[in-house]
């Protein structure tokens, strides 16, 4: 099985409508906004499968697909991730599969995410709930990455990396703490 890693980057911009402004200037083709729901699957109990690896199914209501995810570490933060993805007919049977070979479902979510595509660059604008909405800029190379921050306006020195779990984890981590 062949992975492709995924080089990608969030940014929470100052002005979101200027971004947006700025992908219409550089005529970057908006694809869709759509309601995506997803579930994330894991297995606790098995070595193998570690703690950042996940088993996603996602229904983005034109297609229904699912993804392996396995993160890899450089020391203490992130560095890439590889994914592999394969279409399946129905988000719920998928969900339900993967439950009855032992996996539990670790987060069940729905956000608004909007699409453009800029020839190999995939920029979305995810609005989920309790955080602010972001971008996430997809791209084969981190170079080509700032790149295109920098012709957006985000901000370089704002990125971050990992799934939206770590962004949950960093803005109420210590209110979680407390209770």
């Amino acid at each position: 099985m062949t992975y492709i890693p995924e080089i990608e980057f969030k940014f929470f911009p100052k002005d979101k409508e200027k971004v947006i402004k700025n992908l219409d200037q550089f005529g970057v083709k908006k694809v869709d906004r759509t309601l995506m729901r997803a579930a994330a699957c894991r297995k606790e109990d098995n070595p193998a499968f570690h703690d950042l690896d996940i088993i996603r199914v996602r229904d983005e209501w034109r297609w229904v697909y699912v993804t392996m995810k396995q993160w890899f570490v450089d020391g203490v933060e992130l560095e890439h991730a590889l994914e592999k993805d394969f279409s399946v007919s129905d988000f719920e049977s998928a969900v339900n599969m993967f439950t009855h070979l032992g996996l539990f479902i670790s987060v069940r979510w729905e956000k608004y995410r909007t699409t453009w595509v800029l020839d190999d660059c995939e920029i979305v604008l995810d609005e989920n709930p309790w955080l602010e909405p972001y971008f996430e800029i997809e791209w084969p190379s981190e170079a080509s990455i700032k790149s295109v921050c920098d012709k957006l306006g985000c901000e370089w020195e704002t990125r971050r990396k990992g799934g939206t779990r770590m962004l949950y984890v960093e803005k109420y981590w210590e209110h979680a703490r407390t209770i």
